[in-house]
Order: C-alpha cells, then sequence, then structure tokens
C-alpha cells in the first residue's frame, strides 16, 4: 500500500501539469478569401525612398501624376481547430497564432476607358502598360512596393491587403475619363470583380 501512494501522487501531479495548466487561447482563423472589393479613386502621395503611401479624395480634377485607383478587398475569414498552450512552457506570445493564408490569386486583370486615352491606347483597349502597382501586405514587412502594373499580375500574386493603379504617363488632353476593370481571382472560389469608377477630370 505504501508504493502505491507516490505513484499515485506522481499521477496526480501529471495530470495538473497536463490539463490545469493548459491555456485555452480561442478560435483562431488559419485562411481567408476575397468576396469582394470596394474601389475608390484618389489624389496620391508617394515616396520611394521613405515607404510612404498616402490617398486623399479628388476635388473637381488632378493631375496624371498623382491619380490613383484603389482597391480595398472585403475579406472572409475561416477558423480553424482552438488553440492550447501550456502555462508553464509555453513562450508569452504562445496565443498569437501565425496570421491567416490568404487563398486567393490574382491570375489576370483588363483594365480599359470609354475614351482615346493617348495616341497608343484608344477606348476600349488594355490600359495596365500605363499603371504601376502599389501593394501593401499586412504581415510583411517590406512595407508599401511598386512596380508596373504587367510586372505585378504576370507573377500571380496572392491578393494583396492594400492595391492600388498609379498612372504613369498623361493623356493627350486634360478631359473626363472613368475607368472600368475586370479583375479575376483563383482560390476557394474563382471570382470576377467588374467595376467602373466615378469620371474625374485627369490633367496632362
Amino acid at each position: 500500500m505504501k508504493n502505491k501512494f507516490p505513484l499515485a501522487v506522481a499521477l496526480y501531479v501529471i495530470f495538473l501539469l497536463t490539463t490545469a495548466t493548459m491555456c485555452d487561447c480561442g478560435d483562431f482563423p488559419n485562411s481567408s478569401e476575397v468576396v469582394d472589393i470596394n474601389v475608390s479613386l484618389c489624389d496620391m502621395e508617394y515616396n520611394d525612398n521613405e515607404n510612404y503611401f498616402s490617398c486623399f479624395e479628388i476635388i473637381d480634377s488632378v493631375a496624371f501624376d498623382r491619380f490613383a485607383i484603389s482597391i480595398e478587398p472585403e475579406i472572409n475569414y475561416y477558423f480553424g481547430s482552438r488553440l492550447r498552450q501550456s502555462v508553464l512552457t509555453r513562450p508569452a506570445y504562445a496565443c498569437s497564432p501565425a496570421p491567416p493564408v490568404m487563398k486567393d490569386t490574382i491570375d489576370s486583370l483588363y483594365i480599359y476607358t470609354n475614351k482615346n486615352y493617348d495616341a497608343s491606347h484608344p477606348a476600349g483597349s488594355d490600359l495596365k502598360d500605363v499603371f504601376d502597382a502599389v501593394i501593401f501586405y499586412l504581415h510583411s514587412s517590406q512595407g508599401n512596393q511598386r512596380m508596373t502594373l504587367t510586372e505585378f499580375i504576370t507573377n500571380r500574386p496572392v491578393f494583396p491587403n492594400g492595391l492600388h493603379f498609379v498612372l504613369t504617363s498623361p493623356p493627350d488632353s486634360s478631359q473626363y475619363f472613368s475607368f472600368t476593370f475586370k479583375l479575376y481571382t483563383a482560390g476557394r472560389e474563382n471570382r470576377i470583380f467588374e467595376i467602373t469608377t466615378d469620371s474625374v477630370i485627369i490633367k496632362k
């Protein structure tokens, strides 16, 4: 009987360490997808050296090199199993799980206007080559990144948390323009987002 008592104590201690010392961290999302997008027009400021991008409301007109189409995704999050960690052994950040994985990639993009933009881009022609993309990923240490829109789309990128199309060349004349774009994504579901922007005067 005396030999069984230390064993019972040891089993009880093990029980405490494996149950009472566990922290239930709750449900955390482990994946996400884009279900819709919001679009606005910007009078933007961008600084490559300071990795700075800011978007202001356009009042009547905007210079071509300050014009941007800003896209903000609406995201659905999907939750996995509850995360449990030991109070005794977990680090201070143990209840901060890895960020949810975005499932959607941008497969292709077509952007055009219903007016002649310049001599090389008549109404209805693809305008990707007159735009850059400024992109931002929430969990990236790189901040805002800028590249040609063609290069960005060619890489079939994961849908960023922030996406801005920035004009790089002027129209032949200062006038009202609206832009229509079709954006194709692949992920949990294949989606097509088609949006026409408001009209705004773009100055050459």
